[in-house]
């Protein structure tokens, strides 16, 4: 139900991508890929971003392979389990299944990824680890009133656990501190979101309207060409770019960008094309 309402609610909004950008065959393995990503991050949240680009040149076909093959494997091991331990088989259901409206099978956007998208489906994850490492490792300590009754035994945490628990929870404060330095402004998160990924020309064309509004016109100019050189038909670097060379008095090079829009099917605002005109005939 979750999954055809997304469907229906993105249809309406136009926010799905079409099959010409994106195959069917490459939504499937990005699923693949994602599930298994998702769980690294989790274990090691390191290099988040705002936005997780789409290899510019397809997935690797061993990290298709294997991020299928541990997700069978451990499929197969939680059912195989699940009569004795449950709770596998719930969390890992729970993860698979949550994951499923938002994985990109229908994709809606244009991110490979999203850590937002997890924030439900991890509970799954949690739940079987907050069962399987307590189980695994307590101590039991049980009176002999208890053995001749067959009552619940008393189960006292491991103190390594205690410690180790702690020291987690530590570092993962320590990282969320850093991590919410990179959501201070614009500039920030679209300067760490190109650093820890690949190929992100809209991350690039994000940072460059940042730059423009902070006046930092050089660096805007930068960052939309780098997204022109990872995707030439960057339309909104393009049209950015010919309004920052107009206001620079750099009308030719405003007007080269003009005709690189229109290449790809877009025309700038009206406005901008009669003052341009005008201002190169003067």
């Amino acid at each position: 139900i979750s999954s055809l309402l997304t469907y229906r609610a993105q249809q309406a909004w136009g926010s799905m991508v079409s099959a010409n950008r994106l195959s069917v065959v490459l939504r499937i393995e990005n699923a693949f890929v994602s599930y298994v990503g998702y769980i690294g991050k989790m274990i090691v949240p390191r290099n988040l971003a705002v936005f997780y680009p789409f290899p510019k040149d397809g997935l690797p076909l061993w990290e298709v392979i294997f991020s299928a093959a541990l997700l069978v494997g451990i499929t197969l091991v939680v059912i195989k389990a699940a009569r004795r331990r449950p709770y596998l088989a719930v969390g890992w259901l729970w993860y698979v299944v949550t994951l499923v409206p938002v994985i990109g099978l229908v994709q809606v956007g244009s991110q490979a990824m999203a850590d937002r998208y997890t924030y439900v489906p991890l509970i799954g994850l949690f739940l079987m680890i907050s069962w399987l490492i307590p189980e695994s490792n307590v101590e039991h300590r049980t009176s002999n009133a208890e053995l001749r009754t067959g009552k619940t035994q008393h189960l006292t945490p491991n103190t390594f656990i205690i410690v180790t628990a702690s020291l987690i929870i530590a570092v993962l404060m320590v990282c969320s501190w850093m991590q919410v330095g990179h959501w201070k402004d614009s500039v920030s998160l679209f300067e760490r979101a190109v650093a820890v990924t690949q190929e992100n020309f809209i991350m690039y064309t994000d940072l460059g309207v940042a730059y423009d509004r902070n006046e930092q016109i050089d660096q805007a100019i930068w960052a939309y060409n780098e997204a022109i050189r990872i995707r030439p038909s960057t339309i909104e670097a393009h049209n950015n770019l010919a309004v920052l060379y107009y206001e620079m008095g750099e009308y030719a090079k405003a007007w080269d960008e003009v005709a690189q829009c229109r290449k790809y099917g877009y025309e700038p605002a009206k406005q901008l094309i009669e003052d341009l005109s005008s201002a190169m005939l003067k």
